[in-house]
């Protein structure tokens, strides 16, 4: 019972930073959780190919990890994700680029 804990609850607590990361938007957030959900979903696949067990159960426990890679593979979470800040060699300006618009911080420097 305590390696059954300690196998869900490691990733569990990994999950919980990425999903702190992801609420900030943060690319670290996304990398880490899709990270721990494909090696949770490769141990969770290993575990019925080397058994040669199929119980429904185990199956609809590692297809409940594919969803959320589907998810985070999406354009649409990708762009909202990544962030990026950098210097405009062109014409001196530093901006902030977050997925969706592109900020000149010169402009909103005050």
């Amino acid at each position: 019972m305590l390696i059954g804990a300690i196998v869900l609850g490691v990733p569990a607590l990994i999950t919980l930073v990425a999903a702190w990361g992801l609420w900030k938007r943060r690319f670290w957030g996304w990398a880490l959780s899709l990270a721990t959900d494909v090696g949770v979903l490769a141990v969770f696949v290993y575990n019925v190919v080397g058994e040669n067990d199929r119980e429904g159960d185990e199956i609809a426990l590692a297809a409940g990890f594919v969803v959320p890679i589907v998810l985070l593979l999406l354009p649409a979470v990708r762009m909202t994700i990544s962030f990026e800040v950098g210097m405009d060699t062109r014409n001196s300006a530093f901006i902030c680029r977050d997925g969706i618009q592109t900020y000149d911080l010169r402009k909103h420097s005050g």
